[in-house]
């Protein structure tokens, strides 16, 4: 996949999860013409107490501090790719997204490899792939992830 404009900003974000949460670490990802594919792997997560601020005059009774949601990632990731590429094309406020996503928890490094290379293989499937719009006898689908123009 050679990736234009928008694509290369859709990667850019991706790229930039990680300084934005700091349990965030990614893995595999590509950008397809219609969809993207990625891994994203989260460490040290869950909730932990902050103890409460010993100083009277200060309201802190203690607090919980949680991780981001997987949802609360993939939406802040699609809402910076939306912006870019609508400031891009001077469209402001249109969608670029499916309404969701498809998420699934990997459990074990067999797994992970197999899903890795699914990632790595999957620009070479493109051209037999059913929501490609230049094999004969079809049309991209309404529920494809992002639109067609990600890529050059």
């Amino acid at each position: 996949m050679r990736l234009n404009d928008a694509g290369r900003m859709v990667q850019d974000a991706w790229n930039a999860l990680p300084t934005h949460y700091s349990c965030v670490e990614l893995d595999s990802f590509v950008v397809m013409p219609n969809h993207i594919h990625g891994i994203v792997m989260l460490n040290d997560i869950g909730a932990r107490f902050i103890a409460p601020n010993n100083n009277p005059s200060e309201e802190n009774q203690g607090a919980m501090n949680r991780a981001p949601t997987v949802g609360e990632i993939i939406r802040t990731f699609k809402a910076r790719c939306t912006r870019s590429i609508n400031e891009l094309r001077g469209t402001q406020g249109v969608s670029i997204w499916q309404r969701n996503y498809y998420e699934h928890i990997i459990r074990n490094e067999t797994s992970l490899q197999e899903i890795r290379e699914y990632i790595n293989n999957n620009p070479a499937q493109w051209a037999n792939d059913r929501e490609n719009p230049d094999v004969v006898g079809t049309r991209l689908i309404a529920h494809t992830q992002i639109r067609k123009d990600i890529n050059a």
